[in-house]
Formats: C-alpha cells, sequence, structure tokens
C-alpha cells in the first residue's frame, strides 16, 4: 500500500520479473483508508519508513489499525529511522538533517525505544535488529 504511483509501478514491475503477482496485493491508498470490512486481513504487513510521518499523537490509533488488519498468526514488519538511546551531538545533527531533507514535518527524531515501546503498546511482540 503506497499513495505514491512512481512507487506502485516499480512494485508492480519488480513482481512483473519475480513472476509473484498472484502471491502479493499492493493497493494505491492511503493506509488510513483501509479497513477490515473492505480489504479483510492481510497475512503479512510491511511499513518501510513510513511510521514516521504518522505523528506522535496518532501512532496508537495507526497500531490499533495495523493490528486490527492482521490475521492473528500474521507478520508485521516495521522498518524505521530513530535515535539512540544514548545521545551524543551526532544525534541533534542527524536529527535536523532528517527533519529537512528526509521527513520534513515528521517525528523521525524519536528515539527507538520510544518505537518499541508503542508497537508493544499496540499488542505486538517485538523483535529487533540494528545496523
Amino acid at each position: 500500500m503506497t499513495i505514491s504511483k512512481c512507487q506502485l509501478e516499480y512494485a508492480k514491475a519488480r513482481l512483473d520479473k519475480h513472476g509473484l503477482n498472484d502471491k502479493v496485493q499492493l493497493l494505491l491508498l492511503d493506509y488510513r483508508e483501509v479497513n477490515v470490512d473492505a480489504f479483510g486481513q492481510f497475512d503479512k504487513i510491511s511499513c518501510f519508513e513510513m511510521s514516521e510521518h504518522v505523528g506522535i499523537r496518532n501512532y496508537q490509533k495507526y497500531m490499533s489499525q495495523v493490528k486490527a488488519l492482521l490475521k492473528p498468526d500474521g507478520l508485521f514488519f516495521l522498518q524505521i529511522a530513530g535515535l539512540r538511546r544514548e545521545w551524543k551531538y551526532e544525534d541533534l545533527i542527524w536529527g535536523i538533517f532528517m527533519g529537512k531533507y528526509i521527513f520534513p514535518g515528521a517525528d523521525a527524531s524519536c528515539p527507538l525505544y520510544w518505537n518499541v515501546n508503542q508497537v508493544e503498546r499496540g499488542g505486538f511482540e517485538v523483535q529487533t535488529t540494528r545496523n
């Protein structure tokens, strides 16, 4: 699901190339417009660098929506940008850069533990990896 036509076209081309059209459903749609009544539940939901745009105020609403759209034994993959727990000067520079060039108007400068806490509050079991 994406709101980007270019991203959708790119993903469709990749599915065609690898013969996966019958295994993946792609939607040109804002996530807030998706509901269980219209779409049912999904086996897997992936979120790549999007949740930063949800905003701190709406994060639990977002988690509830993902949880409702996911089958009970489904898998939710969340990839996010965030700051370290132990603050360093570089984190300030990173936050300013992200806010100006990557996620203008988004909440991308939250420490990763905040995101993990939000996901757990949303009823998910968390497994993390770091780069």
